[in-house]
């Protein structure tokens, strides 16, 4: 009797997710895949812009070297910040803020779609003077999880605009 319960609320609950629209993130392709994209990089070599351009080839959109394609996304190299937020007792810096940040904007034709945002990743993290190889792995680490987040950001912006835009 108690697993025919646990089985009818367990399907209930399947049917509400699937009914509200709930999908786990990344399980979706971003944009359609019919679509092309002149990823117009200020620094193309970039860490974020070959991010990007992985993470939009791999769902399926096609990136495109020339102004003819259905969008075009402009893209600002990305700006790295380190600023200390705390100091230790020998006035050092024990606590860092790190920030990544890109530009981007994307155009239709001749509609500008998103103008010219700014999206940004933070993290914090503290410096141990007693290990700063260690310190200094942890701040790679923490720069690649902040471009990971950037990228996604920018691919579900750019995916809400071109849906948006779509007749």
């Amino acid at each position: 009797m108690s697993t025919t319960i646990r089985l009818f609320f367990l399907s209930l609950l399947a049917v509400s997710l699937s009914g509200c629209g709930f999908s786990l993130r990344g399980s979706t392709s971003a944009m359609d895949e019919t679509v092309s994209v002149y990823l117009n990089a200020q620094n193309p070599s970039d860490a974020t812009a070959v991010s990007i351009r992985q993470a939009l080839e791999n769902s399926g959109v096609s990136v495109v070297q020339s102004d003819s394609a259905d969008y075009t996304l402009a893209l600002s190299a990305e700006q790295f910040s380190a600023r200390p937020t705390t100091v230790n007792g020998r006035a050092r810096a024990a606590q860092y803020e790190l920030v990544l940040a890109i530009e981007f904007s994307l155009q239709q034709a001749d509609t500008l779609l998103i103008p010219e945002e700014t999206l940004a990743a933070n993290r914090s993290y503290f410096e141990d003077l007693a290990n700063i190889s260690g310190s200094n792995e942890e701040q790679i680490l923490l720069r690649t999880e902040m471009r990971t987040e950037l990228v996604d950001k920018v691919i579900r912006r750019v995916a809400t605009a071109a849906e948006n835009a779509s007749p």
